[in-house]
């Protein structure tokens, strides 16, 4: 079974993995010889570093600057018991953090465990509580009560992430996530803080989906703590990461490799710390934004003939794995709901904190398409319908020309665009969503064109594989009739 793009019209029709194994096939002795030079996980770029010294790669960070940055939050939020202590292991856990913003009753362990319809359902969350605890007796001032009168108080969703899954052929491992937003709760510390959001975003990875890919431990958990009122002098996001491993304990990083991104290979590790590998794609200070969650795009790479076709061909799971494997399913109208409430808060969210941001536009975009009260829909959409149009930056940056000029959108009645497009989603988006510019506004990209054309022909882009030689010229001859 296959799952198949709704499509609206007849048009010629992201990623994260490691270069193929067999990459060198089909070339030249010499590009075999420039090739080598970059056989490992992390390539030996020509131009690491750009001309302000500034390296291309993610900020790593280190754990000193993440002790202080803790600190800085812990001031910032009024939270002394953050603050951590250099000789020791931190003894703040998530557990702490959830009765911060108001739940005494949800632990960290029941936010990993419970499905996403149990989190959502107050009703049967609570009972599920009381099954745990072994009694009908929950902490005294629990927050159902203040669930009940909160319209969406809970909202979790749980998908298949291509942005970090290992199509290199070395592991076959498929990074899967479950994201839940919880309110802060009225008069909780976070609330009154200026906290309204509390974001959990588990990460894990299979390689083979026989099997749950949510009934393992994660491999880490990542927080982010959102407010939806700007503050002078304070963050618009604080991030926070936890140890599943450790009873939910406070972290300084998470080792990974956002270029390997599969953290059973033996080269390409690497610590991410917290704020440093954070800001690299959300920014920072007050104008630090959430990033949506891109529906489309996981659907995308399962597609005949994308990276991750063959896996999910067998699989009892669709990307979106609380929405099944059919599109016309009710499960997967009630995922998509979730994923429309989630984005809708999100874009709310990056308008406020920076609303000259990329990444909104596309967010924007998203929604458009997508609000199924305005006439959007709950399916699919193949690149070309996602491109950011005139309509979608109207009124939104009139300083900006590129976007009033003629034809400087993607056209979906040129099969060369159509090409183009599905490419950049493929090979670039990953990164490229918003983080120096977004593939899918095309005065973006032809403003890099060079840049582009050189980075791809010098096997430098993307970082995270080795095109084979017939897609790279073909890439390069598009851009340059871009």
């Amino acid at each position: 079974m296959r799952f198949h793009s709704t499509l609206l019209m007849a048009v010629v029709l992201f990623g994260s993995v490691l270069f193929s194994v067999d990459f060198l096939s089909g070339q030249s002795k010499q590009e075999a010889e420039s090739a080598s030079v970059h056989d490992d996980v992390f390539r030996t770029r020509r131009d690491k570093y750009d001309a302000a010294g500034v390296p291309h790669r993610f900020d790593g960070g280190k754990k000193e600057t993440a002790q202080k940055y803790y600190d800085k939050v812990a001031d910032q939020l009024n939270l002394p018991v953050l603050k951590t202590n250099k000789e020791e292991e931190p003894t703040f856990s998530l557990d702490k953090l959830l009765d911060w913003a108001g739940y005494t009753a949800v632990r960290a362990l029941d936010l990993q465990e419970l499905d996403s319809k149990v989190l959502m359902d107050t009703t049967t969350l609570e009972a599920a509580i009381k099954l745990r605890l072994g009694t009908n007796a929950l902490p005294q001032g629990s927050e159902f009560a203040a669930l009940r009168i909160q319209a969406d108080p809970i909202l979790s969703a749980r998908y298949f992430s291509p942005k970090t899954s290992d199509v290199s052929g070395k592991s076959n491992k498929l990074s899967w996530r479950k994201a839940i937003r919880l309110l802060s709760l009225p008069k909780s510390s976070a609330a009154n803080v200026g906290i309204a959001k509390v974001y959990f975003l588990s990460v894990g990875y299979v390689d083979s989906l026989e099997r749950d890919p949510f009934a393992g431990v994660p491999v880490n958990v990542q927080v982010i703590l959102s407010r939806d009122v700007a503050q002078p002098g304070k963050d618009s996001l604080y991030w926070l990461v936890f140890d599943p491993a450790k009873n939910f304990k406070l972290a300084f990083s998470t080792q990974t490799s956002w270029d390997a991104a599969d953290p059973a290979l033996e080269r390409g590790l690497k610590d991410y710390h917290v704020p440093d590998a954070c800001q690299s794609c959300h920014g920072r200070g007050g104008a630090a934004t959430l990033h949506f969650f891109d529906t489309d795009h996981y659907l995308d790479r399962v597609q005949p003939d994308d990276d991750f076709e063959k896996p999910f061909l067998k699989s009892k799971w669709g990307p979106l794995f609380d929405g099944g494997r059919s599109q016309h399913a009710s499960l997967h109208a009630s995922a998509s709901l979730t994923f429309k409430k989630l984005n809708s808060e999100i874009v709310d969210q990056m308008a406020v904190a920076n609303p000259k941001s990329s990444t909104l536009r596309s967010a924007r975009v998203w929604k458009r398409l997508h609000d199924t009260e305005t006439g959007g829909t709950q399916y699919h959409m193949q690149p070309i319908f996602r491109a950011i149009t005139n309509e979608d930056v109207a009124g939104f940056n009139p300083k900006d020309k590129q976007y009033v000029a003629k034809g400087a959108e993607w056209k979906r009645t040129d099969a060369r665009h159509v090409e183009l497009l599905s490419l950049l989603n493929r090979y670039c988006y990953r990164c490229h969503n918003g983080f120096k510019y977004n593939v899918f506004s095309k005065p973006e990209v032809a403003t890099k064109k060079a840049d582009l054309i050189d980075r791809i022909d010098q096997r430098t882009m993307p970082e995270d594989r080795t095109i084979d030689r017939q897609t790279r010229e073909r890439f390069i001859e598009l851009l340059k009739g871009l």
